[in-house]
Parts: C-alpha cells; structure tokens; sequence
C-alpha cells in the first residue's frame, strides 16, 4: 500500500510539473502577442 501511495504522489508531482511548464510557454506566448500588438 504504501509503495502505491508514493507512486501516485510521484505520478501527481510529475504531471504538475509539466502542467507548470505549459504554464510558463503559455504565459511567454501570451506576453510576447500582447507586446507585439
């Protein structure tokens, strides 16, 4: 049980991690076009 229970916490913390980083180039993105325009 607890093998699985860390498992799934390292799965949550690795797709939070790549939710962040989306984030991040989405923000970029957003702030370059709005200087842009």
């Amino acid at each position: 049980m607890g093998i699985k229970k860390n498992s799934l916490h390292a799965g949550s913390f690795f797709v939070w991690r790549i939710c962040a980083e989306i984030v991040k180039k989405m923000l970029k993105i957003y702030i370059f076009c709005f200087i842009l325009l």
